[in-house]
């Protein structure tokens, strides 16, 4: 009698938890699926050719299945990644990441992890906080146990400045899928934010001892470095790291100013310009020459340089309010 009892208020209470927050099934046949999973393997690295074999992956299954809403979603998501490598045009990759998005929703509305895809497109592409808020709200109505819109939602209030909140929220995404090493590289981000140096000192190497060949982990250990005044080891890191992009470069010429290689640190910033002349682009340029004269104590300069990024409409930009290199 008391097993029965205790059996059928387990059952009342599942029940009840189920009504309140549904979860309903996304079915697809097993093929598509392995595809599925497949393409979420490859875009865990975080490479060039991740992100191509998940394109790949998502447009196989999505040609077995075409109505699969996750797999729709997963694509818009690729397309926001390689936008954001420079890997496709920017501002036409963006709109292709929103029109599939779209798409996912037309399929399956009640899928929350399209809903964070929006929030983040609204709020770092379109700089668009209102409608932002809109997608966050209805992404955790749908899903508020889910690691990714956990993510989204903390890009989001980290965008707001509500930095201890983002920082919650990434925990959380953590403890929900402890693999995704972009989770643990968020989560720097927010304590770099904080000023919570040894905390994020301990989260990269976690990340860099998981993925030893992560490109972006390396730039962010460089950064914590930099701000806990090692600007040695923070030049060791960055001259051995492959290409030269203008987030390392930038960081570089910090780190050279630090231990007094002042000439050679103003021609990295020069060198940065002359390129970015070459190729048409000088948002970013701007941008991260601005982080750079704001280490070196030119203030004019780094507002100059900032209005510049600003007038080009540089998106991560966005994210200003939480930059501690401009503390």
């Amino acid at each position: 009698a008391v097993q029965d009892d205790v059996a059928t208020s387990v059952v009342e209470s599942l029940r009840i938890r189920l009504v309140k927050q549904p979860t309903p099934l996304r079915e697809t046949n097993a093929e598509a699926y392995s595809l599925y999973l497949q393409a979420l393997f490859f875009i865990i690295k975080e490479t060039r050719e991740g992100r191509a074999r998940a394109l790949e992956k998502l447009q196989e299954a999505l040609a077995l299945d075409p109505g699969y809403a996750p797999a729709v979603e997963r694509l818009a998501t690729v397309y926001v990644m390689q936008s954001n490598a420079g890997e496709r045009p920017f501002e036409a990759g963006y709109e292709l990441a929103r029109s599939t998005a779209l798409k996912a929703l037309e399929i399956d509305p009640g899928l929350a992890t399209t809903w964070g895809t929006l929030t983040y497109i609204e709020a770092y592409y379109d700089w668009d906080w209102q409608a932002a808020g809109r997608s966050v709200e209805q992404m955790l109505e749908r899903g508020p146990g889910n690691a990714l819109t956990r993510r989204a939602a903390a890009m989001y209030y980290g965008v707001l400045g509500q930095f201890e909140h983002a920082l919650e929220l990434k925990n959380q995404a953590i403890q929900l899928d402890p693999i995704t090493p972009d989770f643990r590289e968020q989560k720097v981000f927010s304590l770099l934010a904080l000023m919570r140096l040894e905390e994020a000192e301990q989260t990269i190497i976690e990340v860099l001892e998981a993925h030893p060949d992560l490109h972006s982990a390396h730039r962010l250990h460089a950064k914590s470095l930099l701000l806990s005044g090692d600007a040695q080891q923070a030049l060791q890191i960055l001259e051995s790291l492959p290409g030269a992009y203008h987030h390392d470069e930038s960081l570089r010429a910090m780190a050279l100013y630090s231990i007094g290689r002042v000439p050679e640190s103003q021609d990295v910033i020069d060198d940065m310009f002359t390129e970015a002349r070459e190729i048409s682009y000088t948002g970013g340029i701007s941008f991260h020459s601005a982080l750079y004269y704001a280490w070196i104590g030119e203030r004019d300069l780094a507002f100059t340089h900032l209005e510049q990024a600003f007038e080009g409409t540089y998106r991560p930009m966005a994210y200003i309010l939480g930059e501690p290199l401009l503390y």
